[in-house]
Order: C-alpha cells, then sequence, then structure tokens
C-alpha cells in the first residue's frame, strides 16, 4: 500500500477463522494508510464498506442493504483457471447480470480466471468485447445511475442463488421484447431492453402516464425519437437501424 499509492480497492477473503480484533486491525491498518481505499466485507466480522451477497448470486428485490453492495461472478464456474471448464458466459447472460444488478442499485465484479502465464481465454475476450461495444454506446444508463421505482418489467424471471446452481442447470433463457429493466439519474429514467421487438413497436408498461409524465425520449447513441403516453404505457417505434440491431437498445427518458 505504501508503494502503490493509487490502490484504490482491496479484497479479503476466507475471514471464517478471524477473531474481530483481527478483522479490525486488518482493517484500521488499510485505513490508516489511505483511508480513501475501499474494503470488501470478506474481512470478516461485519466489517468493511460494502455488503457482498454472496459469490455468483443475485440478490431479490425484497432485499435491503444498509450500504453500498457488490455482486461478484465468474466467468465460467471457478474464480481461478480450469483447463477443462468451457461453460463460459455468453454475451446475454452477461448483459442480463449487468443490468439485474445495476437496475437494484449494485455493482458488478465479474472475475475471468487467466491461465498460469496470464492468458485469457479467447470467448472471454471475444465476450468482454461485445459487452464494451454496448457499454460504449450505453454507459449513461448504468454508471452513475440509482435504482429507479421499478427494477424490471416484463415476464421472463431469472433465479441464480450461487454457484453450484448455475453449474448445475446453466442458462436457459430467452428473454423478450417486453423485458425491460430501470435505472435513473437526475431527472431521467433509463429503460434498458436486451432484445429488439421484430416489428420495431415498443410499449413501456412502467412509464404510463400515471406513473409519470414524459417529456421526451432518446435512444442512447441515436437520438431523440417520437413517443405517445397514455395509461397504457410509453409507445414509440424504433427506427430501422434499431430493428436491425443485436445489442438491444437503451432508453433515455426525460421526467417532467
Amino acid at each position: 500500500m505504501t508503494r502503490f499509492k493509487q490502490l484504490k480497492y482491496i479484497w479479503f477473503d476466507m475471514p471464517g477463522l478471524m477473531t474481530a480484533e483481527q478483522s479490525f486491525r486488518f482493517y484500521k491498518t488499510v485505513y490508516d494508510c489511505n483511508p480513501r481505499v475501499i474494503v470488501s466485507e470478506r474481512i470478516g466480522n461485519g466489517m468493511g464498506d460494502y455488503a457482498i451477497p454472496g459469490d455468483n448470486r443475485i440478490p431479490d428485490s425484497s432485499e435491503r442493504f444498509t450500504r453500498p453492495w457488490e455482486a461478484i461472478g465468474t466467468f465460467n464456474h471457478s474464480w481461478g483457471y480450469k483447463s477443462y471448464d468451457h461453460d463460459w458466459k455468453n454475451v446475454d447472460e452477461l448483459r442480463y447480470w449487468l443490468l439485474e444488478i445495476v437496475s437494484k442499485g449494485g455493482n458488478y465484479m465479474l472475475n475471468i480466471g487467466p491461465d498460469a502465464q496470464g492468458n485469457v481465454a479467447t470467448p472471454v475476450k471475444k465476450n468482454l468485447a461485445i459487452l464494451g461495444k454496448w457499454l460504449r454506446r450505453n454507459a449513461e444508463a448504468v454508471y452513475g445511475t440509482s435504482p429507479w421505482t421499478i427494477s424490471h418489467e416484463g415476464p421472463t424471471t431469472v433465479r441464480i442463488t450461487d454457484t453450484e446452481q448455475r453449474e448445475r442447470e446453466g442458462f436457459k433463457v430467452s428473454f423478450t421484447a417486453l423485458d425491460f429493466w430501470f435505472t435513473q439519474k437526475n431527472d431521467f429514467v433509463y429503460a434498458m431492453a436486451l432484445v429488439v421487438p421484430k416489428d420495431g413497436i415498443v410499449n413501456v408498461q412502467s412509464l404510463n402516464q400515471n406513473m409519470a409524465k414524459v417529456k421526451s425520449v432518446e435512444i442512447l447513441g441515436f437520438g431523440r425519437i417520437d413517443f405517445q403516453q397514455d395509461n397504457h404505457g410509453l409507445q414509440l417505434k424504433l427506427p430501422k437501424k434499431i430493428q436491425n440491431s443485436s445489442l438491444g437498445y437503451a432508453l433515455k427518458i426525460k421526467l417532467s
């Protein structure tokens, strides 16, 4: 910590046998060296700067945290390198994890598990590059946001409880054009979709005129778009260039 002044984050793990005094001493040592460094709650005994729901687990909407929280996950089923584990998260699953977590107010830490020479598996690099392309266009809807009144609308329900469940059951989910995840920042609500409707017609039910009055709508990366709002939701028609996208889209909605 004295050598790397730019250090921002320290991860402790497996504190099961640590006493409260030991956890406190570790935590205080970090704080005394640099009070701006963030420490995970895995330092043990209820200490640390943020909560962790569990390995490869997304908390339910009903769960409440008294401090910031971070969901932690692996690209396959291991935190370290396993030559035989090729069950990589695909792009849709990665985007689901990101949207589900950020819509609930959490941070997402994703582990990639390089081999002993520091090499990263080709599917990992490929899928991260595609996710990065999506993030470059839609970063505004993710970074610096907070949860909106509703985190998700749509028919698709996914429950991920731990690493073993994901390894046992896989990720056999087909999202629909009716699924939206929401965040908010300043006077804007963001509605993010993984699937583009074939006819280009969108209706966001949670943004009906009884919920809030919409002043303008923009598709991130493409510009403003005409819309209608009534008791059934916020309606709009996506332009052709969006309809041909395989990465979904994000709406930036200004409320009055």
